[in-house]
């Protein structure tokens, strides 16, 4: 064999291994990902190498020949920080040019009234705003100073609205942002965001907002909410003990029985039914509409009150008048063939077993 096909043997070997090589770095970079990233998150001054790594971090064998990629095709000078949207199934390349060409605009995020901090760490999860449900609610139950009131947490201290950002941010931040618009909502409606200011119905602000969380689970209806504040503000003033479901429901969210079967006499600072007084902290938002009434309740003498089996409440002054309101309840559950609401049914009474404290429940 002369020496001349040797080493046109070698030269068509070479070309066959680089069409080789370049084929598997093609496939690399330009294959559709079958379990891509959704959604990145990139800092202010983030590194090429950084992106890169996020973007193959479940097929780290795509990290190089992307990298290279990238440089080749000028995108390591572009990449741009922000939340970014990613399809899962776009090719590496993909993900890498969206990166250069930057974060496709606000992402939006809603917190309704009546979501306590966990459903408020699961819904800015979902959203990208924050990293980990987990970390955010081990930030906002951290002993904090709001307007000079030690707290033990954050619940019922954030507002309920509409928020729009750009790309994840520190929990402590985003706590702040959501605080910073409660205090814009409850100045407007309580007239003062000090939390040691007492209100014309004998409570502080805190413990009005704490009230106001408790109507916003327990009332049917906005137009009941006054109604069964009075309720509550009854039994302050009697030192009865609120009774209230919810509370109980909060310290227990894992229960998915009807209220009759919620454990009375359960330890714990959120079963109402124990002792008088509120619990030690909200235990939701409450809306503008729950707050209002929890400050200017009507003056009534009801002290009970339970669903009435169409979405509305039914009151009552007496604890004979309570029951019978129970039995019509229970009556309309039954003739329908539905089970009761977990949110409905009757009364729980109080763990002491003193009928004359017996308390009100949806």
């Amino acid at each position: 064999m002369s020496a001349t096909k040797v080493v046109l043997g070698l030269v068509l070997l070479a070309e066959v291994l680089a069409m080789l090589f370049a084929a598997r770095w093609a496939e690399a970079v330009w294959a559709p990902s079958r379990e891509g990233v959704g959604s990145l998150a990139l800092p202010e001054g983030v590194k090429y190498r950084d992106a890169v790594a996020k973007i193959t971090q479940r097929d780290p064998r795509s990290q190089s020949p992307l990298a290279w990629y990238g440089r080749l095709a000028g995108l390591d000078r572009r990449i741009r920080p922000g939340k970014h949207s990613l399809d899962p199934k776009w090719a590496p390349a993909q993900a890498l040019e969206s990166l250069a060409m930057g974060a496709k605009g606000p992402r939006r995020v809603t917190l309704f009234p009546g979501y306590g901090l966990r459903d408020c760490a699961r819904s800015l999860e979902r959203a990208g705003w924050i990293e980990a449900a987990t970390h955010f609610l081990r930030a906002a139950s951290r002993e904090a100073v709001v307007n000079g009131v030690g707290v033990t947490s954050l619940e019922g201290l954030i507002a309920a609205d509409t928020f729009l950002f750009d790309e994840t941010e520190p929990d402590q931040k985003v706590l702040q942002t959501l605080h910073e618009g409660w205090r814009r909502l409850v100045l407007t409606v309580a007239g003062t965001e000090d939390l040691r200011a007492r209100l014309r119905n004998g409570l502080t602000l805190y413990d009005t907002i704490i009230l106001a969380s408790i109507l916003q689970k327990e009332a049917g209806s906005v137009i009941e909410l006054g109604t069964a504040s009075s309720v509550f503000h009854n039994r302050l003033r009697k030192n009865w003990p609120l009774g209230s479901a919810a509370t109980l429901r909060y310290a227990l969210p894992g229960f998915v029985g009807e209220d009759s079967e919620l454990p009375i006499g359960l330890k714990s600072p959120f079963n109402t039914s124990r002792k008088p007084g509120l619990p030690p902290h909200p235990i939701c938002i409450p809306s503008a509409q729950a707050l209002a009434a929890a400050i200017s309740p009507p003056k009534t003498d009801y002290l009970f009150f339970v669903s009435d089996g169409e979405g509305g409440l039914s009151f009552s002054k007496s604890l004979k008048e309570h029951h019978e309101l129970v039995k019509v309840y229970r009556q309309k559950i039954k003739s329908r063939g539905s089970p009761a609401s977990h949110f409905s049914a009757g009364t729980i009474p109080d763990a002491t077993g003193s009928d004359g404290q017996v308390s009100s429940s949806r």
